[in-house]
């Protein structure tokens, strides 16, 4: 049995994306204004969920249409749109979670924004996904440090994926030294601790 909703379909393996409505995205032309960027970005934005690090990859693309500046299409808008159709294209499944086994979050920091993905095991135990979750880092967050940055999206992942994990025991893949340099600073500010606070919860390590 399948069922499509607004061009995803539910499957018993998963959702997935409406191949054949996405394949449109093939057929968008190099944006020559502000404004033919924006439909490409709606519509990528909208199967989000199925793009892993998609802030990071369409963030030369939403800086067209977020800075006051005049339209310059370069090589790094082509590269993001190119990037972005191929993976709209062959989006994966995403399974259904299943709340009997154990989740993993994979986290992902840098300079152009936060990414994660939520996984579990299959029967054989491979690694499948259930969710991709991204988001560019505003102003306040771009000048931390590269620790604060992995701490920060731990808990941002945590908190995104809340609705999938709350209560379960959840297992965290990051960089081990970022959670060190945390617990470890000396005169550390409101934020840090509310950070560490946070990350006190017997369900996550």
């Amino acid at each position: 049995l399948e069922l499509m909703t607004h061009w995803i379909f539910l499957t018993p393996g998963g959702i997935l994306s409406d191949v054949d409505k996405v394949r449109v995205v093939s057929k968008f032309a190099i944006p020559k204004s502000v404004k033919q960027v924006r439909p490409f970005l709606g519509l990528s934005n909208y199967y989000r969920r199925f793009i892993k690090n998609y802030a990071k990859l369409s963030e030369p693309l939403c800086a067209l249409i977020r800075d006051a500046t005049p339209f310059g299409w370069d090589d790094s808008c082509q590269k993001a749109m190119d990037d972005l159709k191929s993976c709209l294209t062959s989006s994966p499944v995403l399974r259904f979670p299943d709340f009997g086994k154990a989740f993993y979050i994979h986290t992902d920091a840098c300079d152009a924004g936060l990414g994660a993905a939520l996984m579990q095991q299959d029967e054989d135990g491979r690694e499948i996904v259930v969710a991709y979750a991204s988001q560019t880092l505003n102003k306040s967050e771009k000048p931390y440090s590269t620790p604060e940055k992995e701490c920060l999206v731990l808990i941002w992942a945590l908190e995104y994926f809340r609705p999938y994990i709350d209560g379960l025991h959840v297992t965290v893949y990051m960089v081990q030294s970022s959670l060190q340099w945390l617990m470890s600073r000396p005169n550390p500010s409101g934020r840090l601790v509310r950070w560490c606070l946070r990350l006190q919860d017997p369900t996550t390590t």
